[in-house]
Parts: structure tokens; C-alpha cells; sequence
């Protein structure tokens, strides 16, 4: 299966939320093809 993880911050440090977005990347990566979307995209309030 092909995921889309969609995140402002990276899910590559750990350091970003307590680790929250490192982890569950890292535990869907196992199974599936991940890709992160957001690195360049900028989120907030209109």
C-alpha cells in the first residue's frame, strides 16, 4: 500500500512532537511505501 504522510514538520527528527511524527512514519514504513508530503508546504491559520 502507498501512504501519503502529510506533515508540517519532518518525520525524520525525532525531536518534532515528542517523536510522535518519527514513529509512526518509521512503524507504517515497515508494511507500506510512505512518502512525506509537506516539506516545502506551509500550514496555518487563513
Amino acid at each position: 500500500m502507498k501512504i501519503a504522510y502529510i506533515s508540517e514538520c519532518s518525520p525524520l527528527d525525532v525531536q518534532n512532537w515528542s517523536g510522535t511524527p518519527f514513529y509512526v512514519f518509521n512503524t507504517l514504513s515497515k508494511n507500506h511505501t510512505v512518502v512525506w508530503i509537506g516539506e516545502n508546504m506551509t500550514f496555518g491559520a487563513y
